[in-house]
């Protein structure tokens, strides 16, 4: 499923392929309309055009010259491709005029139909219940690139002093850290070298130290192994990842050896190294 680096990606192509081209036709698919939030329709974006798209966690935001923003979030399939004509589970449909007059054409591919885009008025996006309840971004914003200066373990400590919760799900919880997934979450506890069950409450300023990087590896990985004209999630059958332990189970540990262990936790996939990552024995501390 989409997390933050997938996110970035989609959003890095849609400002590539639709900033300052008109809108000429929007097309929903019959049935989609109760997961498209607009009063109008998105039939009312025809003559308009998008000035930028930004990120914040896992949702894109869209700014319209009109002064209005499109709020997409892709669900756990979705994606926004270009297209020469209409793909297999599209469901919203975007073309484009240019300047050389050959027309664009940008898709929502969502194979479990779980995406959700709204259509709103100028000044209310910041406001939007999706968008005000989440923290702050693992990267501090910046208008250019959606990503800034890397978050550092003093903010992680901050924002989870006094949660107690195993860490795997505490990082999930997007009004703590906007954007951490499940497989984001999973990679930064192995590259920290913590148990993904580790109550937070016991994580010292190293360990959060140790997260804050990993978050950050992650991120930087994937944006790297993955930009291109569409992101292929792992259903997709994207072939082998460079994940080190996510969807890795019964496999050899690549920094030790020992086979990769993996249990349900809060009903998520969790997935460690009982070598690397020691499971968490009591309430107290960690040894730093």
């Amino acid at each position: 499923m989409p997390e933050l680096p997938e996110v970035e990606i989609v959003r890095e192509n849609l400002a590539r392929w639709t900033v300052d081209r008109p809108l000429i036709a929007v097309a929903v698919e019959p049935g989609h309309e109760r997961r498209v939030h607009a009063e109008e329709g998105l039939e009312a974006l025809v003559g308009d055009w998008f000035r930028a798209w930004h990120r914040r966690g896992k949702y894109l935001l869209g700014e319209l010259a009109s002064g209005r923003t499109v709020l997409s979030h892709l669900g756990m399939t979705g994606k926004w491709v270009a297209t020469p004509g209409e793909r297999r589970f599209q469901r919203i449909g975007l073309t484009f005029g240019g300047s050389d007059g050959s027309p664009r054409d940008v898709a929502l591919v969502d194979r479990r139909r779980l995406s959700l885009t709204w259509l709103l008025a100028a000044d209310v996006a910041s406001s939007h219940p999706r968008i005000a309840s989440l923290g702050p971004e693992p990267w501090s914003a910046d208008p250019a690139s959606c990503l800034g200066p890397p978050a550092e373990g003093p903010l992680y400590a901050e924002r989870f002093a006094g949660l107690r919760r195993p860490l795997q799900l505490a990082l999930m919880d997007g009004s703590r850290v906007a954007g951490i997934g499940n497989i984001t979450a999973l990679e930064a506890c192995f590259s920290a070298q913590v148990h993904p069950a580790t109550p937070t409450q016991t994580l010292t300023q190293a360990d959060w130290a140790r997260i804050a990087a990993g978050v950050r590896q992650h991120i930087v990985r994937t944006l790297d192994d993955e930009r291109g004209d569409e992101v292929m999630y792992v259903n997709d059958g994207a072939g082998e990842t460079a994940f080190d332990v996510y969807g890795r189970a019964g496999e050899p540990c690549r920094r030790c050896a020992q086979l990769l262990r993996s249990a349900k936790l809060g009903g998520r996939p969790s997935t460690w190294c009982p070598a690397c990552q020691p499971q968490p024995t009591s309430g107290s501390k960690r040894d730093a």
